[in-house]
């Protein structure tokens, strides 16, 4: 059978509501102290995955991300281009919070990797790669935070001297690569949504190497990989890539189905003879309800496949992912999380990565 069948397929049908089951109760919330769960998720890291599968107290994870106080706020000058704040949550737990800079509606222009980092991306590439059996994000919650009252009184002088009002609303630009006075996140009033992104354990190093399929950034310039259809032969025999194929095939799948054009380091944690790619920081998803094929290129140039891979994607079948998608992210107090038109998205480009799929031939399944 093909992936692409057109009539639905009983024995996935089968599989696919085992499969809803098992997720729809993993993320529902238990009746638990939340702070029981500060530490819980670094218990679960093991190189491979950052969720295990399956895991009993997801939902509470969740929750006490969206909800536990927060004991320190600190500027992130060391931490990438954009702007974020490092959280210290009740318990010692680390995390990022990411404001909100678009509305649910906003549509992003300009090329893939151009504009800010969207709360929501952060949030629903969490869920879609639950979905995926790729549970190698972090954990993520959206979350409405008061600047006045969270965030003010315990933030750092580095970060507290970036705040100032707009009128009623309190506004801060942060210290960061990008980060500047003219370019204010304001909240309403002192209310700011965003999204937490819980940090991994302190005891993970991370070791990253630079994507063979990044982009040049450059509207003059060309990466290889867009003007050379063999351009995965070299790492296929390169024994220090090919091992990562795999991992590198599984990103830009995830990355497809999100949207995000922008991922130009694979990121794996040190000391973990098994690790795979971690998939971090993907802020900069739901640009647009647009497909961009390129950022398969690893999968349609490679034409390589893990098979767990192949049957998480082969389960869902018409429009079976977004709806899931849409169900179990529903949980999260940000709402709506994204247009019913992204949704659609979702289905279509699932359908295209099978297509691409039967595309590819002798594709390699390990």
């Amino acid at each position: 059978m093909t992936l692409n069948s057109e009539k639905l397929d009983h024995k996935q049908l089968k599989k696919f509501h085992l499969f809803r089951r098992q997720i729809s109760e993993e993320v529902k919330s238990k009746d638990v102290s939340m702070l029981d769960f500060s530490r819980v998720p670094d218990t679960w890291f093991n190189g491979v995955h950052v969720v295990p599968n399956p895991v009993d107290s997801l939902g509470n994870a969740l929750d006490y991300l969206a909800s536990a106080t927060i004991t320190k706020a600190h500027a992130t000058p060391r931490i990438g281009t954009q702007l974020k704040i490092l959280l210290q949550l009740d318990g010692n737990v680390k995390a990022l919070f990411k404001p909100k800079w678009y509305s649910t509606n906003e549509v992003i222009q300009g090329e893939i990797y151009s504009g800010k980092d969207r709360h929501t991306s952060e949030i629903l590439g969490f869920y879609i790669g639950l979905l995926l059996g790729l549970r190698r994000s972090p954990l993520v919650a959206g979350r409405i935070v008061d600047l006045s009252k969270e965030i003010l009184p315990v933030a750092s002088t580095s970060l507290k001297n970036t705040f100032l009002k707009n009128g009623t609303n309190i506004c801060f630009y942060g210290v960061c690569y990008y980060c500047h006075r003219k370019d204010l996140v304001c909240g309403d009033g002192s209310q700011m949504e965003g999204a937490v992104v819980r940090w991994l354990p302190a005891s993970v190093k991370i070791g990253k190497f630079r994507s063979p399929w990044a982009r040049t950034y450059s509207k003059k310039k060309k990466a290889k990989w867009e003007t050379n259809p063999n351009f995965c032969d070299y790492y296929k025999s390169n024994s220090t890539y090919s091992k990562w194929l795999p991992d590198i095939v599984d990103a830009a799948i995830f990355d497809f189905i999100l949207g995000n054009g922008d991922r130009h380091d694979m990121e794996f944690a040190m000391d973990y003879p098994d690790a795979k790619i971690l998939l971090l920081d993907n802020g900069k998803g739901l640009r647009n309800a647009e497909d961009h094929l390129d950022i398969l290129a690893p999968l349609f140039q490679c034409c390589i496949l893990r098979n767990s891979t192949k049957q998480q994607i082969q389960m869902f079948q018409r429009n079976q992912f977004s709806k899931l998608l849409m169900e179990i992210s529903s949980r999260d107090s940000i709402q709506p999380i994204a247009t019913q038109e992204q949704f659609n998205a979702f289905d279509r480009r699932i359908a295209i990565v099978i297509k691409v799929i039967n595309l590819c031939h002798n594709i390699l399944i390990v």
